[in-house]
């Protein structure tokens, strides 16, 4: 038969046992109240990044919408047709269609322009007396056109393309990010279907 006499005297938890208890509670609860700022604040950067992300992406869809539906326009100059599109390595003008919302559907002129401030560069997008930041905290930033321009027979990369009978092949935009900027990768875009010859 089992005696019942050692129950009698371990009826529950000894003092020491509950000082370790406790204290390791503690440690517990010292340790949870620590991370949750830090995967807090790992959320908001999170977010942050995400934001940006998005950002680019919209910038990105906006200009290569505009650039690849651009109507070609021209204007007569000493005798020749040349091309409403003017290309810098800090600006571009080109026509483009106006932006849902805006009214109107008659082609609009639009210049993209990397802009230094106090607090560094930024991508602004003008139309007309509409003027618009679409990429904040750059450091640096510049346009590029592959194409021909003559009297070269091979195409490749220049610093400007303005007063050309033709559009470029491509346009492309490097930005640097400046300080807590997300990076964005070059964005490259083939500009809308060649003109015809003009006759």
């Amino acid at each position: 038969m089992i005696s019942c006499r050692g129950m009698e005297n371990q009826r529950g938890f000894t003092l020491l046992e509950m000082i370790v208890a406790l204290t390791i509670l503690g440690l517990i609860t010292v340790l949870i109240a620590g991370l949750l700022p830090a995967g807090m604040s790992g959320a908001g950067r999170a977010s942050a990044i995400s934001n940006d992300v998005g950002q680019i992406r919209d910038v990105q869809q906006l200009l290569r919408r505009q650039l690849t539906a651009m109507p070609p326009l021209t204007r007569r100059e000493a005798h020749e047709n040349k091309l409403l599109f003017n290309g810098q390595e800090q600006t571009l003008r080109f026509p483009a269609y106006p932006l849902a919302g805006q009214g109107g559907v008659a082609p609009v002129l639009v210049t993209l322009r990397l802009q230094q401030g106090e607090t560094g560069a930024a991508l602004l997008y003008v139309q007309g007396e509409t003027e618009r930041v679409l990429m904040p905290k750059l450091s640096d930033g510049q346009f590029s056109y592959y194409g021909i321009l003559p009297p070269e027979t091979a195409p490749r990369w220049h610093r400007a393309w303005a007063n050309a009978e033709r559009l470029p092949k491509l346009v492309r935009l490097n930005v640097t990010p400046g300080d807590g900027g997300q990076f964005w990768p070059a964005l490259i875009i083939a500009p809308a279907t060649q003109p015809p010859p003009f006759g």
